[in-house]
């Protein structure tokens, strides 16, 4: 997955990405199922990537990375995608 790691990001293809996000990802689909993210993975990646209470411009790059590269279950990519929105406003 990853080029190169610093401390707080991950080098993909040239592009940084947040780390702790991803290693999170990673980690929650390796966990247990059927290597989907569901609710309460996506709960947990909200927590992290809304940690700072601002989403930078390496997080939201790191958020269509996540929606691109991995799998979700229905109800888990409406989660995440309703709480992304409703940061926005």
């Amino acid at each position: 997955m990853s080029d190169k790691s610093t401390n707080y990001y991950t080098t993909i293809d040239g592009l940084n990405y947040d780390k702790k996000v991803l290693e999170l990802a990673e980690e929650l689909i390796k966990k247990k199922g059927d290597g989907r993210l569901s609710i309460k993975a996506t709960d947990l990646l909200i927590e992290k990537i809304f940690d700072k209470k601002i989403i930078t411009n390496t997080e939201y790059r790191t958020i269509f990375y996540v929606l691109s590269k991995y799998k979700f279950t229905k109800q888990g990519k409406e989660n995440f995608l309703d709480k992304l929105i409703k940061f926005n406003n």
